[in-house]
């Protein structure tokens, strides 16, 4: 039997309060376990983790570490925690830090795709009276701290853009959102398809959306109107993302500009969208868990899944 170690932060220690809890981690370590796995729940708290790690030694690490802060005021992001485990030369299920690293710095991430000839919103550095922008931090994840600004006079112009050198503005798309899910490597990627996603209310955000059906209502797009799939594999494989991840975008006029990349996306059955896309797609919770463990197995020549038992 394969041994597996599932690596998370607990949602209150990670910076932006990642929905971790103890029913998602039940959910994955029972259907883990069910297919054969020997698993290992550990919390990340210090680099002491990777002691127990190394004592348990496991075949692959499910990487559930979100970050980490504490009342000491230690910050670790996902990409710093990665990077550590990486030293035990462990297979790890998730992306790379270095991958991480890049796609948490959003100026970065857009200066890459561009070069790409992928689209995204303009980055401004003029605003003008009257018209809206997005802001938004240049380092971190989770939709946190994002705000549709409108310029309504000049005083209020230049607080914006000499207020925080971290944020970033950006021109406002006015357009259809979509996001999309891969999972796999290499010849074995699966791209789904989009998930159309409407705004009920406007769409002011401090906090990360989530699927809140108060919010927000969606759809798939299997007839994938815009070619977003094929734009997502090529995002995919640029960063060099492994296992799973998911693209944000907004379609206007027929272009599509990618707003964000995530290379860790969250796996809560109920309020990330992975596991939605997967749902309306007919793969079930466990399949799409199943198809991630495989992706890192299979890429690492490691016994897949169905060999374990």
């Amino acid at each position: 039997m394969s041994k597996i170690t599932i690596l998370y932060s607990r949602a209150e220690n990670t910076p932006y309060k990642e929905y971790v809890d103890d029913r998602l981690l039940s959910l994955i370590s029972g259907i883990l376990k069910e297919n054969g796995f020997i698993v290992n729940l550990l919390a990340y708290s210090s680099f002491d983790a990777l002691k127990h790690i190394a004592r348990f030694k496991p075949s692959v690490i499910f990487n559930l570490a979100y970050g980490f802060t504490d009342h000491k005021k230690v910050m670790l992001s996902q990409a710093d925690i990665t990077a550590q485990i990486e030293t035990l030369k462990i297979p790890i299920i998730g992306s790379s830090s270095a991958t991480q690293s890049v796609l948490q710095d959003k100026l970065k991430t857009q200066i890459i795709l561009e070069k790409n000839s992928i689209l995204c919103p303009r980055i401004i550095r003029n605003l003008e009276l009257g018209k809206i922008y997005i802001s938004k931090p240049r380092f971190g994840a989770a939709h946190r701290g994002i705000k549709i600004i409108e310029v309504s006079d000049i005083s209020e112009k230049y607080s914006i853009l000499s207020s925080n050198e971290s944020n970033i503005v950006q021109e406002f798309i006015d357009g259809k959102e979509y996001t999309v899910g891969i999972i796999g490597n290499d010849e074995n990627i699966t791209v789904l398809p989009p998930l159309a996603i409407s705004f009920n209310e406007d769409l002011v955000t401090n906090k990360a959306l989530g699927l809140n059906k108060s919010r927000i209502s969606y759809s798939l797009d299997n007839d994938d109107e815009y070619g977003l799939r094929e734009i997502s594999r090529k995002v995919y494989e640029i960063f060099g993302m492994k296992n799973y991840a998911r693209i944000d975008y907004r379609v206007k006029e027929g272009n599509r500009f990618c707003l964000d990349v995530n290379a860790l996306p969250n796996l809560c059955p109920i309020r990330s969208f992975l596991p939605n896309i997967c749902s309306l797609a007919k793969i079930s919770y466990e399949e799409m868990i199943l198809r991630v463990i495989n992706s890192a197995m299979m890429k690492n020549n490691l016994h897949s899944v169905n060999e374990i038992h």
